[in-house]
């Protein structure tokens, strides 16, 4: 999917179901795609026109009911939810308030599930925890994230604990969530444009703002790993991770979305040609659909356009490796058997005398047995002749004489085998 000079400039591209995705941008709405025919169902926009730029995009499903809560923040300062429930395939606005001043945007967005929590940040350097409940929010405490703006911020530890990234200053800090303590502060080895957390492992890509991103495990302040992406013009770009933690997919300032395997990172499994040279491409998203995984991009510049990639999910990949699995198993069986019978062969004369006097001994033994078993039966049941055997005395009977009679055995030939 493909739409370009739809939007001025994009800030961001998320998926909210498996069915859904949306984005926004400077134009002061947000769009809502199907992504099974990609087609816009729904564009969200402000008629009191006090919105602004929507500057951040999150959703929350609801913990009870099947309602779907659509949340974003914008350029001044407030925060908007909308809500879908099973009823309609639409949504609804149901609140939208002034949570920072108005001349104080609203930086980064992110909500927890667990916990039913969204934390805002702003340019000016606030943070603030407010609870989500059916709709309802309210406000639970309030930080400032001193000498540098809070431009991302994640939920760790199952919600209980909150890290805010600071702009370029390489700073973060750890709040919790529910004390509002500050629990550390650890200084990152490069500045900081962007994070996103791996939902599997914890792991945490952070931009760079440089030429690429680098990968830190949780609580660690050294990259473990680093993936490089050739870049002349530094500015603010995201990396994402998918395929459930297996692939990095990272934006770049010429057009191109630069994929990585988390295992190999010094390899690039793919680079996707977004648009031209001078395209920045500073939005990367990822998700899955059924049996797809999907990449959207989103560029700044001339052509301003969201694109969305999708590949079949690795079913197939699956049932190789099962296949591959059991191969190997077959072929270490019939080694085991071949070095089996190599060693018999090669000890044939020492284990060969010992089977033969204990066969041997055990034919002695059953042939005793079924002597002594013979002669208690011809005891018990004397034996009678049966027709064709031959009997040691002859009955009384009749004799034949060969010319009696006028059928007589031909000759026949006797296929021996």
């Amino acid at each position: 999917m493909s739409h370009p000079g739809e939007w001025r400039s994009v800030f961001t591209a998320r998926k909210v179901t498996e069915r859904l995705t949306y984005n926004s941008g400077d134009d002061e709405v947000v769009k809502i795609w199907n992504l099974q025919n990609f087609e816009c169902i729904q564009t969200l926009s402000d008629q009191a026109s006090q919105w602004g730029q929507i500057t951040s995009l999150a959703f929350a499903p609801a913990v009870v009911g099947r309602n779907l809560y659509l949340m974003f923040g914008t350029g001044r300062g407030r925060l908007v939810i909308y809500q879908r429930n099973s009823m309609s395939p639409l949504f609804t606005q149901i609140f939208d308030q002034l949570i920072f001043t108005n001349f104080d945007c609203v930086e980064s967005m992110t909500f927890s599930f667990s916990k039913q929590r969204i934390l805002a940040t702003s340019q000016a350097g606030k943070v603030k925890l407010f609870r989500f409940s059916q709709g309802q929010v309210s406000q639970l405490w309030e930080r400032t994230f001193k000498d540098a703006i809070p431009r991302s911020s994640l939920f760790l530890d199952d919600g209980d604990t909150v890290q805010v990234y600071g702009l370029e200053t390489g700073e973060a800090a750890c709040f919790d969530t529910e004390t509002a303590e500050k629990k550390g502060m650890r200084i990152l080895n490069t500045r900081i444009g962007s994070a996103s957390i791996c939902h599997q492992t914890s792991d945490i890509i952070v931009d760079n703002m440089g030429p690429g991103f680098d990968l830190y495990a949780p609580n660690k302040c050294n990259p473990v790993k680093s993936f490089n992406v050739p870049a002349k013009r530094y500015f603010v770009k995201k990396a994402a991770f998918g395929e459930m933690g297996g692939m990095v997919v990272c934006g770049s300032d010429h057009g191109l979305a630069y994929v990585f395997g988390v295992e190999e990172p010094s390899i690039i499994l793919q680079k996707i040609l977004h648009g031209g040279a001078e395209e920045r491409v500073p939005v990367v998203e990822t998700g899955h659909s059924g049996s797809q995984y999907f990449i959207a991009t989103a560029s700044r510049g001339k052509a301003n356009e969201i694109c969305v990639w999708k590949k079949p999910a690795l079913r197939t990949v699956k049932t190789r490796i099962a296949c591959s699995s059991a191969s190997r198993v077959n072929f270490s069986f019939l080694l085991n058997c071949i070095l089996v019978i190599a060693f018999a062969w090669y000890t044939v004369d020492v284990w060969m005398p010992i089977i033969t006097s204990h066969a041997q001994a055990v034919g002695t033994s059953m042939s005793g047995f079924v002597d002594q078993m013979t002669i208690a039966i011809e005891k018990q049941y004397p034996v009678r002749p049966r027709i064709g055997e031959v009997s040691s005395t002859w009955a009384e009977g009749r004799m034949f004489d060969e010319s009696e009679g006028d059928d007589d055995w031909e000759d026949m030939e006797i296929d021996t085998l």
